[in-house]
């Protein structure tokens, strides 16, 4: 009987942890999720494109690697997500070196704000690759 009561205790435990912290579930291994919650930058601005224009994907999609690479050399990344997220954008997303120019209107922001609107273009590339 306290055997049975012991391991009631301990799944109860378990249970309440799980749903105090939920695990990530996302789009592929982009790893949106884990750049907003384990990369922290402060007082750092990121510069992206505002506005993005369906011939200009592939410019689109250099700035946000940039702002993730300027996100690597100044941000602290304990756990590398910044690296595993341009890792699968290169792999998931390979650059077009014949794009054309673009000019492109840029926003500048937070990190928290470039990892959700780089989120939003990856959802737009998947849902045009659908197509």
């Amino acid at each position: 009987m306290e055997q049975c009561f012991r391991i009631a205790l301990w799944g109860f435990f378990l249970i309440g942890h799980l749903q105090a912290r939920p695990v990530c579930s996302e789009q592929g291994d982009m790893g949106f999720c884990y750049l907003q919650r384990d990369v922290k930058c402060e007082n750092v601005m990121f510069t992206y494109p505002g506005d993005v224009h369906e011939n200009c994907l592939d410019e689109v999609l250099r700035r946000f690697k940039a702002g993730l690479e300027h996100a690597a050399t100044r941000c602290l990344d304990v756990e590398e997500r910044i690296y595993d997220t341009l890792d699968a954008l290169n792999n998931d997303f390979p650059s077009n070196t014949n794009s054309t120019a673009c000019t492109l209107e840029t926003k500048e922001s937070e990190f928290k704000d470039f990892v959700e609107n780089l989120e939003s273009f990856v959802q737009l590339l998947n849902a045009k690759s659908a197509n």
